[in-house]
């Protein structure tokens, strides 16, 4: 009988040498990942179970929990019974690949937010999250999903669902049609070769619908008429050679259309009819040398639109003075990126209305004590050590003006990479500067790091710079700098800690709705709130100490 009872409860108890929150209950760490605001910070603990999760002291209290980045690989025989106020979970960036133990039920009935990008899961059992009444947003994005995905499976109070980079072949829309309250769709980065569209509006609260980076050949008529209120479509990066009379048809409010990177060879007549609301048209890169007659009906003047062939114009070599003459066009503020060195930086730092970051400095120019003594105030500095994967981070979530790059074949990166990070990219090579003229349009991600893609569309130009949003049909100014959320990713080491802390306080005077370092910019010693629009976190107006305890050390 002893021996029965110990096999059915082997289930439950962590595996010999596994480490388990019950590690930290048992050291006194778990004090310290109560970070305030209701959140218990387990994230990075290098944790492989949840044994002892029971145990966690003030449960009642705690409305979020973040167990992203670490090693657990099963949900099995836990519960999260004991955090009535649960609102938020994070799972993402650990080893799980079954998910029956969430669709048995685990007390997560209350959730809001579920996070669970880059695992291995490749399945998803029936009605899975369905028990999950208040879910508003699911992330599953970078995982190994390849089933169709289905209404059945999800609450029918959903808005948001992110499974991009995956493995999805077909989008049935048909399928979805028991999630009317869903506004954003993310499927960018998958197989899908096909869409099967519906004609009845299913999807009528759909907004943004991610597609993507897929296989998708050819747009069907009336292929999205599941989705009246559609305004914004991402539909780059495909293989479209095809656009079907009425592909596009009903789509009255879309505000952003991205078709650049595919294989389009002609404009059809009116094929934007329906668009009259249309902001932002993007189709560079295609292969289009037929324009039929009234192929724009239907677009209004300020649309802006692009259609050119080339991403970017033969390098050519330049000297200083040709430097300094674009320099000198700039009738607005701007941001200037140097990779390496620093004293090209420092010198347009103290000649021009912008921000000048540095990446990667050479420390013997000791940058911060020439600013001191310069009485420069609009100098940054970060010292991490870039990888490609971190330029292309950067390249998602900043947009520079100028970009210098001393010695690139010191560089672990690809010339694609360097030439995403603004308008205009200088490379240093062989001592002779190549100037690249880009013209970037696009920001792939809000704020470093972020799961969710947005691809907000960006307007530049030597007298105008601005960020459209459609949610919201809001365009607003561009502010010099980098994201305060970027500084800290990139180790920034200049300006100091003290001086952040200062501006953060000087700040909280105002009356921001989401009060946190990816709502801030950094221009130097000087720090400006941005997306005012923002009210995720109402309870953090003025609140001073949450903002400096997110940015942390």
């Amino acid at each position: 009988m002893t021996w029965l009872l110990m096999v059915l409860c082997i289930g439950s108890v962590a595996v010999a040498g596994e480490r388990s929150i019950q590690n930290l209950i048992d050291s006194g760490e778990i004090q310290s990942c109560f970070v305030g605001g209701g959140k218990l910070q387990l994230a990075n603990k290098k944790l492989q179970s949840l044994q002892g999760l029971e145990q966690v002291p003030n449960a009642a209290s705690i409305t979020a929990i973040d167990l992203g980045h670490n090693e657990i690989r099963s949900l099995a025989g836990c519960t999260f019974e004991n955090f009535p106020g649960l609102t938020h979970l994070w799972l993402d960036d650990n080893q799980l690949e079954d998910l029956s133990a969430i669709a048995n039920g685990m007390g997560l009935e209350n959730l809001v937010q579920l996070d669970l990008a880059r695992n291995k899961i490749k399945l998803l059992p029936e009605k899975v999250f369905s028990n999950m009444a208040k879910l508003n947003t699911l992330v599953l994005n970078h995982n190994q999903i390849s089933t169709t995905i289905s209404a059945y499976d999800y609450p029918s109070c959903l808005a948001e669902l992110h499974i991009s980079h995956n493995t999805l072949q077909m989008l049935d829309l048909e399928k979805l049609r028991g999630l009317s309250m869903l506004y954003v769709l993310n499927l960018g980065f998958n197989e899908i070769k096909s869409i099967h569209p519906i004609s009845n509006g299913a999807l009528k609260n759909l907004e943004m619908l991610f597609l993507n980076n897929n296989y998708i050949a050819e747009l069907p008529s009336y292929a999205f008429a599941a989705c009246p209120r559609l305004q914004a479509l991402y539909l780059q990066d495909n293989v479209i050679v095809h656009m079907q009379p009425y592909s596009l048809a009903g789509l009255v409010e879309l505000r952003v259309l991205f078709l650049q990177n595919n294989f389009l060879t002609r404009l059809r007549a009116k094929i934007f009819e329906d668009l009259n609301s249309l902001k932002v048209l993007y189709m560079r890169n295609n292969a289009i040398e037929q324009f039929e007659n009234d192929w724009d009906m239907g677009l209004q003047p300020c649309c802006v639109r692009d259609l050119s062939r080339d991403a970017y114009t033969e390098a050519g070599a330049v000297d200083a003075f040709e430097v300094k003459k674009i320099l000198d066009r700039y009738k607005r503020p701007f941001t200037v990126l140097e990779i390496g060195g620093g004293s090209f930086a420092l010198r347009i730092a103290a000649e021009y209305d912008c921000s000048a970051a540095v990446i990667e400095g050479d420390k013997r120019l000791q940058l911060s004590q020439a600013c001191m003594q310069g009485n420069i105030n609009n100098l940054i500095m970060l010292e991490k050590v870039m990888t490609a994967q971190d330029f292309k981070e950067l390249s998602a979530c900043e947009h520079f003006d100028v970009v210098f790059v001393h010695d690139m074949k010191r560089l672990d990166v690809t010339i694609d990479n360097l030439l995403a990070l603004g308008d205009h990219v200088l490379i240093e090579r062989d001592a002779t500067t190549y100037l690249f003229e880009m013209s970037k349009n696009v920001l792939l991600k809000p704020t470093w790091g972020s799961p969710n893609t947005r691809f907000y569309a960006v307007k530049s130009n030597f007298t105008e710079k601005t960020l459209y949003k459609p949610r919201g049909d809001k365009t607003t100014a561009w502010q010099k700098g980098i994201n305060l959320w970027t500084f800290k990713n990139l180790l920034g080491a200049y300006p100091a800690r003290e001086v952040i802390e200062q501006e953060i306080k000087r700040l909280a005077t105002f009356p921001h709705g989401d009060f946190f370092p990816w709502n801030i910019v950094i221009q130097g010693n000087h720090l400006e709130l941005i997306d005012w629009d923002d009210n995720n976190a109402p309870g953090n107006m003025y609140n001073a100490s949450a903002c400096l305890a997110a940015f942390g050390s």
